[in-house]
């Protein structure tokens, strides 16, 4: 046992001591630890220089433009010789392919069958635009019956202090009681301002407040893409009730009670009025397909084209198209293979040609050539039959949000389960006049002139019209709708039509 002084020593240490070894063995250990790294640095200098020339990348930084150069990338000069060394490379590659694969020769002129290709196809035809819209000027007593649907209207008065608009401005909880029993009995009505109402005004089923069901055009359908479409459940009941709707509808139109009524669907629209001449009721299906037309016919559903040919001719002259079609591309395959290439490389370009060709007829189809007009009284009992068993197959879209989603049913006058809408007014100024939100029918918008005309005589009429409605006028030139009104100074009215 070791003594102190004396005294045992104590197994226990002074913490003083303790701390102070600590902290010379943690200062040992750094200095141990510099050592090495100072001569490492001595040794490679070059790749220290290196490190701090390389420029800092930020990962929190926006992104830039490729074509604006930092200040970073200005002061390394190794970007430029990469940049040069793949300009070398590229020329290399590019040197290489000419010799395995030497570039075509421009004498190509030569070649029959290169002519002889190329007139079958018209780079000037296939991507030319769209014909203009003609217009025409037309005077009349009256105004005139326009049967296409319009999308919005603009009334505005050419005489800046006239403020006639005041009248209409402020409706009172009275006028929207008139005005309701105006639009539901058809009543005449003294009050202008009911009467302003009632004519903005229209019945439609199916009425489904988040979905647009009119226009049913593929485009447009984008702004239903955040909802989802019905469940089965749903839509067979929505099915069943548009059936009773449109009985209903078709009962109120064979009895003269409504005048008219339209039914739109995804890919064709059918107006249901009477023939003036014969006082018979008609029907006018535009656009049309010819899958549609034979199946008309196998129904037994006898119609006649609008522009005067038979369905007969007009498919006849659709097999000759695709006749000759098809010997187009045999003789392009040809003229592949004396090239030396094969035929399958030409099936992209085939394509795009029928697509092309195909958007060009759609302009024309779709407007004058495809309308059918349906006159017996026996067929149109039969297409009424047709729609209301066999509406599932032509008349509703198989995908989409509008799965399933019966025809829109529109009519100026009440019907089973139908749903009263008014359209939107808007009042720029007291001169002018704006009328949207959805079909605006002929007779609200022959109403709505005469209403105003009364005010005031220097008044202009702008509309727009909603496209795939236009081939729905028979009376005149095919596809022509009212676009423009106003009164003249002989006090006559002088109409501007489209043709589209």
């Amino acid at each position: 046992m070791d003594f102190n002084g004396g005294k045992p020593l104590s197994p226990w240490k002074v913490p003083s001591r303790i701390s102070l070894k600590r902290i010379r063995h943690k200062i040992n250990s750094d200095l141990s630890l510099q050592t090495p790294s100072s001569s490492t640095n001595e040794k490679n200098p070059q790749k220290l220089n290196a490190k701090r020339n390389r420029p800092m990348i930020n990962k929190f930084a926006l992104a830039r433009s490729i074509s604006t150069p930092t200040a970073d990338e200005n002061l390394t000069p190794n970007l430029l010789t990469t940049t040069t060394s793949e300009k070398s490379n590229d020329e290399h590659l590019l040197a290489k392919l000419h010799q395995i694969m030497p570039p075509p020769s421009t004498n190509v002129s030569n070649d029959l069958h290169f002519q002889s290709t190329m007139k079958s196809f018209s780079f000037d035809e296939a991507f030319s635009p769209v014909e203009s819209n003609k217009i025409s000027d037309e005077i009349f007593d009256t105004f005139p019956i326009d049967w296409s649907l319009k999308s919005s209207c603009r009334f505005h008065s050419l005489n800046s202090s006239s403020e006639f608009l005041n009248h209409f401005m402020k409706l009172r909880s009275t006028d929207e009681s008139l005005a309701l029993e105006y639009i539901c009995s058809n009543i005449n009505q003294d009050n202008d301002k009911a009467l302003f109402r009632s004519l903005t005004s229209y019945w439609t089923y199916p009425h489904i407040p988040w979905l647009k069901l009119f226009p049913r055009i593929q485009q447009q359908q984008q702004t239903n893409v955040n909802f989802s479409s019905l469940d089965e459940q749903a839509q067979i009941a929505l099915q069943d009730e548009w059936k009773s709707a449109f009985q209903s509808l078709f009962q109120a139109f064979r009895t003269k009670y409504s005048t008219f009524f339209y039914m739109c669907t995804h890919t064709f629209n059918i107006l249901f009025r009477e023939d003036p001449s014969s006082q018979q009721i008609l029907a006018v299906i535009s656009p049309t397909t010819s899958g549609l037309r034979s199946t008309l016919e196998r129904e037994g559903i006898e119609f006649t084209m609008a522009d005067g040919d038979d369905s007969l001719n007009k498919n006849n002259d659709e097999e000759e198209d695709d006749v000759n079609a098809e010997e187009n591309d045999a003789e392009c395959a040809q003229w592949l293979e004396d090239m030396g290439l094969s035929a399958t490389s030409s099936t992209t370009a085939n394509n795009d040609r029928r697509c092309t060709s195909t958007k060009k007829k759609s302009s024309n189809d779709k407007t004058r050539s495809t309308t059918i007009l349906i006159r017996d009284l026996s067929s149109v009992n039969s297409l009424f039959n047709f729609l209301l068993n066999k509406s599932q197959r032509t008349c509703m879209a198989l995908t989409g949000t509008l799965a399933g989603i019966p025809p829109t049913l529109i009519s100026p006058r009440p019907f089973l389960h139908s749903s009263l809408k008014y359209l939107n007014v808007h009042f720029q100024s007291n001169t002018m006049l704006t009328i949207d939100g959805g079909p605006l029918l002929p007779d609200r918008l022959k109403g709505l002139w005469n209403l105003l005309t009364n005010r005031t005589e220097q008044i202009q009429m702008i509309c727009t019209n909603v496209e795939r409605t236009s081939a729905l006028n028979l009376d005149g030139e095919q596809g022509r709708t009212i676009k423009q009104v106003q009164v003249n100074e002989n006090r006559q009215i002088r109409v501007q039509f489209t043709t589209i």
